[in-house]
C-alpha cells in the first residue's frame, strides 16, 4: 500500500500514513492530549463495536461517557478546537474544525 507524508497540525511532526482521507488529522501524542469542552478534562475516543459507532468518555474510562463530545465532537488540543470522530472504516481521528479531507 502507498504511504504518504502529513505534518500534525498542531505539533508539525511528520508522519507516514495510508490514506489521503486523513491527511490533516492529528498525530496520536497530540490526539491524546484532546479535552472536552464542557468539562475540561481529558477524553479518549472508543469505537462501540466492529461494526461501527463512535463514543467518548472522560480521562479514558469506558464507563464514563462524554456526552459533548460522543454528541457534537468538538475538543481542544493545546487550547485550540478540533473535532473527534470515527474514521470512516473504524478507528479514530482527530482533525481541525474547517477539514478540506472531509468534504
Amino acid at each position: 500500500m502507498e504511504t504518504t507524508s502529513y505534518a500534525c497540525p498542531v505539533c508539525g511532526t511528520v508522519h507516514q500514513h495510508q490514506s489521503e482521507r486523513y491527511r490533516n488529522h492529528l498525530c496520536f501524542a497530540c490526539a491524546d492530549r484532546a479535552r472536552c469542552v464542557a468539562h475540561d478534562c481529558q477524553v479518549v475516543g472508543f469505537n462501540t463495536s466492529l461494526s461501527g459507532g463512535f463514543v467518548a468518555c472522560h480521562d479514558g474510562r469506558q464507563d464514563d461517557t462524554c456526552e459533548q463530545v460522543t454528541g457534537e465532537g468538538t475538543v481542544t488540543v493545546d487550547g485550540a478546537e478540533f473535532v473527534m470522530r470515527e474514521a470512516r472504516f473504524g478507528g479514530i481521528v482527530v482533525h481541525p474544525v474547517v477539514d478540506p479531507s472531509w468534504s
